[in-house]
């Protein structure tokens, strides 16, 4: 599947007259659509991910294309480089991954 942004078509609300975007079995939220709550006992939120929401786990996609996991890996990247510069006392990298100097 592909994003909005990418080419995935929209489909409007079946009920007469609604303009909205549908849900699941063709209906926005206001003319039936049911979302999946978050399965933890006592909590109302929607759920995003696994079956939890984001306050119990659930890792939310970012608009425009994630990046979430690529972030952290970059990070981890970037952690490891410096740690690298510091046992050959070396000037850690700057952002952009150049040793500084």
């Amino acid at each position: 599947g592909v994003c909005i942004r990418h080419g995935a078509k929209r489909f409007m609300c079946n009920h007469d007259g609604c303009t909205k975007i549908a849900h699941t079995g063709g209906f926005c939220i206001r003319h039936g659509a049911q979302l999946k709550r978050c399965g933890r006992e006592g909590c109302t939120n929607f759920s995003l991910k696994g079956g939890v929401c984001k306050r119990h786990g659930a890792e939310a996609q970012k608009k425009g294309g994630g990046g979430g996991r690529e972030k952290e890996e970059m990070k981890q990247k970037m952690n490891d480089m410096e740690d690298d510069a510091r046992r050959r006392d070396v000037a850690p990298p700057d952002d952009t991954g150049m040793p500084r100097g």
